[in-house]
């Protein structure tokens, strides 16, 4: 079970569902789809909390070029701009268009794409090649209170 940490900014935001993913470097041991992601606030620290465990059901590898303000996003089956191959990995990216990227910060939980591209740049590099979209499913199994396990709730339709 893939974990990820999240600030305390973006907590509310997967809770009531207006968070769909999470954008990462693509990790040593990728995550796929069908796996169950724990989601915390605070790891490594003594205020760590478990916010909602749920299912990852897709990943898409993206590239993100900060000094231009642009999202690439990997597309197997349709041509692109850029071709890649890595591997047997073959495909293309296609650069996304600015609706497209809008609707990419808000769902990743930023007011706007100024804020969004500015929180990448603590990654301290102009060209980001190396990360995913990481989407769950939005119906969240959620922790509760204190976040101990057996406190936990179904989030959504039930």
């Amino acid at each position: 079970m893939p974990a990820y940490n999240f600030q305390k900014q973006f907590v509310q935001m997967i809770l009531d569902k207006s968070k769909t993913h999470t954008i990462r470097r693509r990790r040593k041991r990728p995550t796929k789809p069908r796996d169950m992601l724990m989601l915390y606030t605070g790891m490594r620290t003594k205020s760590c909390k478990l916010v909602a465990v749920t299912k990852c059901v897709k990943v898409e590898s993206i590239l993100l070029k900060l000094d231009k303000s642009e999202v690439w996003i990997w597309s197997p089956e349709e041509p692109g701009d850029l071709y890649y191959q890595e591997g047997e990995d073959i495909g293309s990216f296609r650069l996304m268009t600015v609706e497209e990227v809008n609707a990419l910060a808000h769902a990743d939980g930023f007011e706007d794409v100024y804020d969004f591209f500015d929180f990448f740049k603590q990654y301290k590099s102009d060209y980001l090649d190396d990360f995913e979209i990481i989407h769950w499913d939005t119906d969240l199994i959620v922790v509760n209170g204190n976040g101990k396990a057996g406190e936990v709730r179904l989030l959504g339709g039930a």
